[in-house]
């Protein structure tokens, strides 16, 4: 059994909450409702083997990818990018580096590859 089996990493629906019908007190306890639901479940995970890791990092990825349609996620993910690996040895950081310029190339290969013109095989 994993470590996060029954984790969930769902945000509430805050955006549901009219705050033109609620009063200060009702606003400060949604808040601090919001805040309590917000940091309890991933900061429940405390990964510690590489398989702990991995999962930590799948529950992490699906929870960001849900504003991949966002204009701004392109923006974000660059400076999420660069905030982690701030604390990271430059050869680590290279890791990285080398990691996003691979994944660069194969997709630029891949839009290649469709924009060829097909060959029409010879019979």
């Amino acid at each position: 059994m994993g470590m996060f089996q029954g984790v969930s990493i769902e945000e509430p629906d805050v955006d549901s909450i009219n705050s033109k019908d609620l009063n200060n007190e009702e606003m400060s306890q949604a808040s601090s409702q919001y805040q309590t639901i917000k940091d309890s479940p991933l900061d429940k995970i405390n990964p510690k083997s590489k398989e702990e890791f991995d999962e930590f990092a799948k529950l992490l990825v699906e929870r960001i990818r849900k504003h991949e349609k966002h204009s701004m996620y392109p923006n974000f993910i660059n400076e999420f990018v660069r905030e982690l690996c701030l604390p990271l040895k430059d050869a680590d950081v290279r890791k990285v580096a080398n990691t996003l310029s691979t994944l660069a190339n194969e997709k630029q290969k891949q839009i290649r590859e469709k924009e060829k013109p097909k060959k029409k095989s010879q019979s």
